[in-house]
Parts: structure tokens; sequence; C-alpha cells
């Protein structure tokens, strides 16, 4: 796994078609006399945010906020000694994680354009109440029977809306996916996200539950390291809250209509520390989403990722 990296260049634009979203060098830079890949360059700036992000935390939990007591529960799952778990809120499995996932893709050597596959189907939202409950295997069990002929390999994480305006007394989590898939036509994979969108509306109404976008081989260490990233970002959004029963089922279906689109902003310390109490029982190897050859990646990044743990199991009388 990558390991003494040099500091990161600065980021120049990304394509054109991702320059909303991702940015990323376009070319290798050296240290020394040495190029350093573009998976290399886009890790160390990965574990720049992922450092920085865990030295905010921490001293916001160091301090009496109002949520404090709260806060303190979080204590041993964020620790150094708490990496080989994978828990999802520790920074320190997240880079030890991500770096197998970098290790993977630069392994894989895409000479053809690949896509990023985005999932948000209704069955990943939860109140934030109810979020700590949540379990991936039915979300990821859904996808891999939709998209079992593609090859993809891709990571669950949560978007939050801390201030939904529909008398809730909390927010949002909303569990989707973002996936590289690669080695098959956009022709597949558009009949195959074209025929999840029928089946499986999105959060909110009015927005696809399966979208899709190209990707150059060069800007595929970029878009790993903004799958990777912390959670920073929170949606405000205000909603209608709409129940309707199911006669197929009998069960009553709960539906959100937008009024209005959603501002995008970065997270306070307080609201990054709620996404993080609702990720206290996940873990990333959990969190990981493969089809087809992605499915042996998948299996090498979790037993890499679980060694240590395995290890320390071992040790025990």
């Amino acid at each position: 796994m990558y390991t003494h990296l040099p500091p990161s260049p600065p980021l120049e634009s990304a394509s054109a078609g991702l320059r909303d979203r991702f940015s990323r060098e376009t070319t290798a830079f050296h240290n020394g006399n040495k190029p350093v890949s573009l998976f290399a360059s886009n890790y160390a700036r990965l574990c720049q945010d992922i450092d920085e992000d865990n030295s905010r935390k921490n001293r916001y939990l160091r301090d009496a906020h109002k949520n404090y007591q709260k806060s303190q529960d979080q204590f041993g799952h964020l620790s150094r000694s708490s990496a080989k778990y994978l828990y999802a809120n520790n920074g320190y499995a997240r880079k030890k994680f991500s770096g197998l996932v970098f290790d993977a893709f630069e392994a894989l050597s895409l000479e053809t354009d690949a896509y990023q596959l985005t999932l948000t189907p209704r069955q990943g939202m939860r109140r934030e109440e109810e979020a700590v409950a949540f379990r991936p295997a039915q979300l990821k069990r859904l996808v891999s029977q939709r998209f079992r002929s593609l090859n993809m390999l891709g990571v669950m994480e949560a978007a939050f809306y801390p201030n939904v305006k529909d008398g809730l007394q909390k927010g949002l989590v909303c569990f989707h996916i973002h996936a590289i898939v690669w080695g098959v036509s956009r022709a597949e994979v558009d009949r195959l996200a074209s025929a999840f969108r029928g089946d499986h509306p999105s959060f909110f109404e009015k927005r696809p539950s399966a979208y899709l976008q190209d990707i150059p081989v060069s800007d595929v260490p970029a878009v790993l390291r903004y799958q990777l990233k912390p959670p920073s970002i929170g949606y405000d959004v205000a909603l209608t809250r709409i129940e309707e029963f199911a006669t197929r089922t009998g069960e009553v279906v709960v539906r959100y209509i937008t009024k209005s689109g959603q501002r995008k902003r970065e997270l306070r310390m307080g609201e990054r520390v709620r996404i993080d109490n609702c990720l206290r029982e996940l873990t990333f190897d959990q969190l990981l989403v493969s089809t087809g050859d992605g499915r042996s990646m998948a299996e090498g990044i979790c037993l890499r990722a679980l060694a240590e743990y395995r290890r320390s199991q071992n040790r025990k009388p």
C-alpha cells in the first residue's frame, strides 16, 4: 500500500465531463528524478483531507459542547488502535482501506475509459435516529442482482441532510453508491441504469435513482479520491412527506417531494459528528459493493484490510 508519499502538487482542472465534481492532476509529478503516479498523488491528497478532518473532529470532541456526552461515545471507535476493526467513522481505517482500493485499481491497469455509476434508490433513506441501525446487505444484494452483468467496484456512502424541513426533529441520512464500471459498452450500462430507474425511485421525486458519467482513464484516481473522501458536505432541502398505501405489499410507503432544489454546503463540525455517530456500527468492508470482475478485487481488498484484525484475534488466549 502507498506509504511515504511526497506532498501533493497543486490541483489543475478536471476534464469537461467531470469538472463540476472532481479535481485532478493532469500529469504525474516527480519526487527528485522518480515520477509518481496519479494514483499515488491522489491518494496522498486524500490522506491530507482525512488527516485534516481527523484533527478538526478530535479538537471538537475534546471540547465540552452541548452534545459532548454523545460525542464521548465515539472516542473508542475513532482511535488509531481501533483502525483494525475498519469502523466507517474511523479516519485511520479510511486511510488504510482507501490505500487498498487505490492499489487494486492501479493493478487493474485500465486501458479504455470507464464510467461512474451513482445509485440513489429509496431503500437507502433513513431518518437520522434510525440510520445507526442501517444494514447495507439488502441494498448491496439489490445492486448485485440488477447489475450482475457489469464489472463494477464501488463504495456505499451516506449523504446527510441535517436540517430537513419536514417537522422532523433531526435530519435524513441517504445511503447511496458510487461505483466505477469498466469493460462494457455504455449502451449496456445505460440499459441497466434505465431499468433500475423505472423499478426503484430515488430518495426524492424528480431525481434519477441511477445516473452515469464517463471517466477518462486518467481521471480514475481522482474519482476514487472523491468516492473515498470523509463526509464533509451536507445538503439543505425543503421536503413534503407523503405516505401511500401499497396495495401489492400492504405496506405504507413514504415518499419525499422536494419543494425546491437542494443546497449543498460544508457540514458544521457538530453535524459532522452527527453523521459519524450514524456510521459507528458500519465497517468499510460492509460498504464495498462489487459485481463481475470487481468481486475478486473486493475479496482481495477485504482480505488484506482485515489481516491485522485476524492476527489480533489469533493472539488472544
